[in-house]
């Protein structure tokens, strides 16, 4: 092969486009917009076809990007150290709910408590942020609120959290007044990790569950029951928000890999309030001409 480099073009020179790519081109951008399709690229799809989407308030281009599930994780499943499957209501406390049930989890696993022990999501919602749920009541009439595990995670650190016996759950109430540690004992947790690839997940997930958040489209969330939750599926899709749930275990269903998921509505959805969550799926929204990627529908804390 020469080492001259490639050969000048010269000047005046055209340089056509064969038609029959030109033509797939200009199909394609009827579709996806070139924004969207060069971000698609990028991500180096499998070798699977470009969907899009058309939902209520928004598009979404899906495809595949297989994600390969290390054999170390293969036998890896923390469903038996979960305890029971919650029902936040119709409140904003998934994130408080999976907040202690990964406490109880891990503290179980590391032998800390000799049995599964629950301790107290109530106690999260009424003081994590408690600024954040009085301005949240005018509006929503709610004490609830949104936030992260990771932020939960932060405030337990901080100060430690009580058992589910000593401050029981509500769901959403006008915060009481602060009890001592004295009158309800705080067990304690020494550092928060923020994992922020796939392969940390994975790694970590070896040791303990983790917390994630699911990216909550209805009906489909709410229909999936035992099938693969991948995200919007009809015109009739709307996206809800953001859904803390805990990843125990990773799956290989016919080729595509899957995070075990339990959620925190109950036992009247998904499989009796577990979820099935491909972790294969890539979604891009279009939102007023911008796009917004995600690995979807999970993304981690």
């Amino acid at each position: 092969m020469s080492d001259q480099g490639p050969l000048p073009m010269p000047l005046g020179g055209n340089f056509s486009i064969p038609k029959p790519v030109s033509d797939f081109f200009e199909g394609v951008e009827k579709l996806i917009p070139g924004h969207i399709l060069g971000m698609i690229i990028s991500s180096k799809p499998d070798n699977s076809r470009v969907t899009v989407v058309s939902c209520k308030e928004t598009s979404y281009a899906r495809w595949r990007n297989h994600t390969v599930m290390p054999g170390f994780l293969k036998d890896t499943n923390w469903k038996e150290y979960m305890g029971r499957v919650r029902d936040q209501g119709g409140h904003d406390t998934c994130w408080a709910v999976v907040t202690a049930e990964l406490i109880s989890a891990i503290r179980f696993i590391l032998k800390y408590d000799a049995k599964y022990t629950e301790y107290s999501a109530q106690y999260l919602v009424d003081y994590a942020n408690p600024a954040k749920a009085l301005a949240n009541y005018p509006k929503e009439k709610h004490y609830c609120y949104t936030y992260s595990v990771a932020k939960g995670l932060d405030f337990v650190l901080d100060g430690g959290i009580p058992t589910e016996a000593h401050w029981e759950y509500k769901g959403c109430r006008k915060q009481p007044a602060y009890r001592t540690p004295k009158d309800h004992p705080h067990v304690h947790i020494a550092s928060v990790q923020r994992l922020t690839s796939v392969e940390e997940m994975f790694h970590n997930l070896q040791f303990h569950p983790i917390g994630a958040s699911l990216a909550l489209f209805l009906p489909d969330y709410s229909t999936i029951k035992k099938g693969i939750y991948r995200g919007p599926t009809s015109k009739a899709s709307v996206y809800i928000g953001a859904h803390a749930v805990s990843i125990y275990g990773i799956k290989v269903v016919n080729g595509e890999t899957i995070a075990l998921v339990k959620s925190t509505h109950g036992t009247e959805l998904g499989n009796d309030g577990y979820f099935r969550v491909s972790l294969d799926t890539m979604l891009v929204e279009e939102v007023d001409s911008l796009s917004h990627f995600a690995a979807s529908p999970n993304t981690r804390d």
